[in-house]
């Protein structure tokens, strides 16, 4: 699966969940591949923000 690309001009992309902390949701999965599409794209560091809302 390709990874986005995002326009280098354009402003701060952010990619949000929502939903209740329970492990079948497997939030820390969601983790693991933010910070994998930033190791392969290093450029994207200042680009992208992940943010988690929920409960538990």
């Amino acid at each position: 699966m390709p990874f986005i690309d995002i326009d280098e001009k354009q402003t701060i992309k952010t990619i949000v969940s929502v939903g209740e902390f329970r492990p079948e949701k497997n939030h820390q999965l969601q983790i693991q591949v933010f910070h994998q599409l930033l190791q392969k794209k290093p450029e994207y560091h200042e680009q992208l923000k992940l943010i988690l809302i929920g409960s538990i």
